[in-house]
This record gives structure tokens, sequence and C-alpha cells, in this order.
């Protein structure tokens, strides 16, 4: 699968709807037991925190097809002016 089929996969289902409201519900949840986690309870907030980032890492790797083709856009754009100046 070619860059450019893969950042528009990942695009759909970053649009879903219920990927969406699920990737939030995760989130909340997380944030609630963070803040609302006792002085000692190190354990529960390392927890929530672990939980967070795995999120970010899961968005970030669905994000990176479609940040890499708009790189590579932009790399032939400047290429191709280039080559009208000459």
């Amino acid at each position: 699968m070619d860059t450019k089929q893969k950042a528009a996969r990942n695009q759909r289902l970053l649009d879903d709807e219920a990927f969406q409201d699920a990737i939030n519900e995760v989130r909340q949840a997380q944030m609630n037991a963070f803040a609302s986690s006792g002085a000692a309870d190190t354990a529960a907030r390392e927890e929530a925190h672990a939980i967070l980032r795995g999120i970010n890492k899961i968005l970030s790797a669905l994000q990176a097809p479609g940040k890499d083709l708009q790189v590579e856009e932009k790399r032939k754009e400047r290429h191709r002016g280039s080559d009208r100046t000459q």
C-alpha cells in the first residue's frame, strides 16, 4: 500500500465518529482517573498517564502517512517551482 492510500485509509478512520467518540471517552476517563486519584495513589496516575500516552501514539501513527504525503507534495511543488525560475 502506498503512502497516498495509507493516508486516505487512516484519515477515514480518524474522521469516523465512532472512533472519535471511543478515543474521547477513553481519554476523558483517564483524565478523570488522574484528577480523582488520591495523593498517595501514584500507580493510578501512572496508569492513566501511560494510557493517555498510548492514545497519543496511536493517533500520531495514524496521522503520520498524511503528514508524510503533505511533505512529499510540498517538496514536489518546490522542485517544480525551481524548474520554472531557471
